[in-house]
């Protein structure tokens, strides 16, 4: 330590005499090689110590930034719900032929998602979100991006990059330009509304969740009684898997480390079962959940945050 203080200090150091070539001094320097050497070896060390440390306080910063757009858009759910009956937005709702579906990125040019002949999907859950821009509670796509995460805001052009108003878009542009889930509003289960009189633990929104599927469309992730590194492969990915910003009903925006933190330990990213239960029957509890396009929410309070990661679902 003495030796790396005299060479941050700039001292020459006292000649060494040895026949080794490595520790013969550099010449126009007052330094031997080994001493160079002995200084970079104790640079590496430091950097070690500190990159991961800087690297960490970054991260902490993009949980609150992230945490701060959650917010943003919370607002803007609450001003839209204030003038639409308690209710959070939806488009379309196909209660005919897709009861519990969802859909997602359709008929981002369309600018008339309520329309029959829309090209924005019925039961579009992104679509559903994208009317807060459309009527104008949110001007600044940007509060969709996570900012620990890779996406990009939308643009608001058309598809030959044109500027365009709000109201003409229809949804955002693709995957990449949405960072969050939103509960799915669509479901033919009794009782079941996304709106500001839900249970307060329920989950309205969080940063893109991850499942894995079998052919039954079970989820595969370890379950909520399992150990926490186990559970973290079902946590979002815009914090590496470290968790994931939630805002719930009650307004709270709060970073959780597991995907289990619904209204009885609910896997926020799953549908507790395949299909709408019958009124006065409750799902297991803290069961690992369904994913599908076919499946919607299951009861009251089952939250169901959509789409999945940046892959188009």
């Amino acid at each position: 330590m003495y030796l790396f203080v005299r060479v941050a200090l700039g001292y020459k150091l006292a000649p060494v005499n040895t026949p080794n070539a490595l520790s013969r001094r550099v010449r126009g320097g007052g330094f031997t090689a080994m001493e160079l050497l002995v200084a970079l070896g104790m640079l590496v060390i430091l950097l070690s110590i500190f990159v991961p440390y800087l690297m960490k306080v970054r991260e902490v910063d993009r949980r609150v930034r992230c945490a701060d757009h959650l917010k943003q858009i919370r607002n803007a759910l609450q001003a839209y719900a204030a003038d639409n009956g308690r209710r959070f937005p939806r488009v379309r709702y196909d209660a005919a032929e897709n009861p519990n579906g969802f859909a997602a990125w359709t008929g981002p040019d369309d600018a008339d998602p309520f329309s029959p002949a829309s090209a924005v999907s019925a039961n579009d859950v992104t679509a559903s979100l994208w009317l807060l821009v459309r009527r104008g509670l949110l001007d600044n796509p940007a509060v969709f991006i996570c900012p620990s995460s890779s996406d990009m805001p939308d643009a608001l052009s058309d598809s030959h990059g044109r500027a365009v108003r709000p109201l003409g878009r229809g949804n955002f542009r693709n995957p990449f330009n949405l960072s969050y889930g939103y509960s799915s509003p669509f479901s033919a289960a009794v009782g079941y509304s996304v709106n500001a009189d839900q249970a307060a633990d329920f989950a309205i929104m969080a940063d893109k969740g991850r499942v894995r599927v079998n052919e039954q469309h079970h989820n595969l992730l370890a379950g909520a009684t399992a150990a926490t590194p186990e559970q973290a492969a079902g946590n979002s990915a815009n914090h590496n898997q470290a968790g994931q910003n939630v805002l719930y009903a009650s307004g709270a925006v709060v970073f959780q480390t597991t995907p289990y933190c619904g209204v009885r330990h609910d896997n926020i990213y799953t549908a507790l079962w395949r299909s709408p239960l019958e009124p006065g029957h409750s799902p297991p509890a803290e069961g690992q959940g369904y994913w599908g396009p076919d499946i919607g929410p299951s009861w009251p309070q089952d939250s169901y945050l959509m789409p999945l990661e940046s892959r188009g679902r």
